[in-house]
This record gives C-alpha cells, structure tokens and sequence, in this order.
C-alpha cells in the first residue's frame, strides 16, 4: 500500500501544489516583515499558522510512523535549532515546554541570530514542505558558508532525481560530498538530532515513499513527490540550510516550492 501510495495521480499532485502555493506566499510575502528583535518564537509561528490557516491550510498533519507527531511545523531561533527534540529529524526545537516540542518557545530573535523556520502546508488532505532560514542583519560568516554548502548539495541531489534512479545510491554519492566538507559532524542534524535520511516522500502523510536514504532501493517513477531537505547545525549559532518539495516527472523534477534560497537578510 505504501508503494501504491507513492505514485500520486495528477489530482494528488494538483492538492501539493496547492498546499505548496499557500505555503510559499506565506513564507515569502508576509512573514519577514514580522521578523523583529525581541519577537518571541512562538510569537512569529502563531502569526505564520494565522496566515496559512487563512489561507486555508488544513490545520492537520498526518504521520503514518508511530509515536510521531507533528503540528504545523518549527520556528527555531538561534541555537534553538540545534536543541535535543524527540522528533524523527534534523530540526531540533525548545518549544513551550519539554513534553511537547513543537511550532517554537519563548527564546527571542535577536540580530545577526539565524531564524530557521521549517513548516509544512496542507491542502485537500495533501502535504507540501517548506524550509527557509532569515537573518536581522548578517549572520555569523560559518553559518553562511554553511547555508551555500546546504545549497550546492541540494543541487547535487536534484540533479539526481530522474525516473529509475536509485534512492540509496542517491544517498551514498552525496554523503560521499558531505563525508569531504567541514560540515559531515552536523549534517542533517546536530548530535542525536542527527538522521540518516536526505529527503522523505510526502503525500497523505509527511513520511511516505520514497525515501532518499540507505537501504531503499526502490526506483524513483512518475508521480513520486519528495520533500529534500540539506541543513547544518552549530551548538551555538543554530540551523541552516533549505527543503523544497519536487515532482518526479518523465524528464526529471519540478519544485513546486520555489522562492528565494540564500538567506533571507532582513533590515
């Protein structure tokens, strides 16, 4: 059933693209100009899942892993980012309180403080994921050269999403890249926040097939729709790095999540 479920018809894919268009006018047109000094986090993620639910998000995200939970998605500024979270990935989070980590906490944005926002939209039951990182002034120089190394290996694995490729094999040649940089400690994660995959299907739920990791090998078809997401973590400085969804079609990929990729540096 789960290999049924991801191929998705073009009626699935019409609702990710929906989710995906209210998702990025939300990320893109309204939210950086709420970014300020002293906003709290929770504060900038009540404000983003007003916009969406305004947009007319679904309000639930479905997982089909056990035990997994998700709401909206993860503000996190600073070394917040970088925080142990009992989620199944790369994103860590203090959040409100210990037993539930989720949307962001009370620590306060502040200048030249990387803002990692990681949120995910649904639309008809159908899922798309989004992640962007914005910045009061310019961020520390480490986090930017880690930011243009999320975006060179989010190049090197597009280009590798084509009909009848290998998920696993996609996988080994990039950590093959990741394994030479400065960065392979706290790729796609920082400490035990640290996870073995680069990218996850999403459909019905935000952890379909496939899923570009070890040992799936399973070959990429029409219609698989994969969220990828290469981030880099500091104890300190906090998150960086990107995700956007991608349509796997007869000549390759289409990302239904475009915009703006560097760091967005706010006034």
């Amino acid at each position: 059933m789960r290999e049924v479920r991801a191929v998705k018809s073009p009626y699935e894919i019409g609702w990710v693209e929906s989710a995906a268009g209210i998702l990025c006018a939300a990320m893109d047109e309204e939210l950086p100009a709420r970014i300020r000094p002293g906003l709290a986090e929770i504060d900038l993620a009540a404000f983003l899942e007003g916009e969406l639910r305004r947009r007319r998000h679904q309000g639930v995200i479905r997982m089909r892993r056990w035990n997994s939970e998700l709401f909206f998605g993860t503000i996190s500024a600073g070394a917040s980012a970088s925080y142990p979270c009992y989620f199944d990935g790369p994103d860590g989070v203090e959040g409100l309180y210990p037993a539930v980590q989720q949307g962001g906490g009370e620590r306060r944005i502040e200048a030249g403080m990387p803002v990692f926002v990681d949120y995910v939209s649904g639309m008809g039951g159908y899922i798309a994921d989004r992640t962007r990182v914005y910045c009061i002034g310019e961020p520390p120089a480490e986090a930017s050269a880690a930011h243009a190394f999320c975006r060179e290996i989010l190049a090197e694995t597009v280009s590798r999403l084509r009909p009848g490729a290998i998920p696993a094999q996609i996988h080994e040649e990039v950590h093959a890249i990741v394994a030479k940089s400065p960065w392979r400690e706290s790729f796609m994660g920082w400490g035990d926040n640290q996870v073995k995959f680069l990218g996850h299907g999403v459909g019905l739920d935000l952890d379909e097939f496939p899923v570009i990791a070890p040992r799936f090998e399973i070959p990429l078809e029409p219609g698989n729709v994969i969220a990828l997401e290469p981030k880099v973590f500091f104890e300190k400085i906090g998150g960086v790095g990107l995700e956007n969804t991608y349509v796997i079609t007869e000549g390759g990929c289409r990302n239904v999540t475009p915009g703006y990729e560097e760091i967005r540096i706010l006034a």
